[in-house]
């Protein structure tokens, strides 16, 4: 083997391990961020009331959106009190059912959403050289708050006119409730109450996660 041709796999080496890194520290990431507690979730009920449907969603998301958001440090970076992340969220892929009919993201309705995170009495950061700089994300803090809100407006193709606006709140114990708020159209008056009833983590920090609950009035 030429010398040239041992530094052109040396930095082929390089680049594959820095890749690797990368991967590993978004995974990791990805588990700070978005694990739930599962195991303390309740279902929601069934009600004995032909009105009442299923409401299921799967959707597909990247650990990155919410590296992306605008960081607020108060009352200074070196000394936070209070930080909170917050932007638009971006999905992969969002699917809705309800009873046994399934609406997508993109071809039935449209997805605007925009979470926050706040964190209190943050002292100290997840730190990856090379791949995550400090002050993105904590990795000690005394508290964490997590909401998202968000609005499904669908499409003619959908048969659906309308829009309808949900909240996602992470109570103390982590688990996260959805309600909805408000609609308009043919959604004027749903009501929805789910929870997130699973997250699995998959390759390059996206992660795949579930809500269960219930929906009323839904138009037929």
């Amino acid at each position: 083997m030429t010398d040239h041709e041992a530094t052109r796999e040396i930095s082929g080496g390089e680049k594959q391990m820095k890749k690797t890194v990368t991967v590993i520290a978004l995974a990791l990431l990805a588990v700070a961020m978005l694990a739930t507690p599962l195991v303390s979730a309740v279902p929601l009920k069934e009600k004995n009331n032909d009105k009442f449907e299923s409401f299921h969603v799967d959707f597909l998301v990247s650990a990155v959106t919410f590296l992306q958001g605008e960081h607020n440090f108060i009352p200074s970076m070196d000394n936070v009190n209070i930080l909170t992340i917050d932007g638009p969220e971006a999905f992969i892929s969002y699917d809705i059912t309800v009873g046994s009919k399934t609406y997508h993201m993109g071809e039935d309705f449209i997805y605007t959403g925009h979470f926050e995170y706040t964190f209190y009495d943050v002292t100290a950061w997840l730190t990856i050289p090379n791949v995550l700089p400090p002050y993105v994300w904590p990795s000690e803090y005394r508290a964490r708050h997590f909401v998202v809100d968000y609005m499904y407006e669908f499409l003619p193709a959908s048969g659906i006119e309308g829009t309808i606006q949900l909240r996602a709140v992470a109570n103390q114990r982590g688990i996260m409730y959805i309600n909805s708020l408000a609609g308009t159209g043919d959604l004027g008056s749903v009501q929805i109450k789910a929870f997130v009833s699973s997250e699995v983590q998959l390759p390059n920090s996206v992660y795949f996660a579930t809500h269960d609950g219930t929906v009323i009035g839904w138009p037929t």
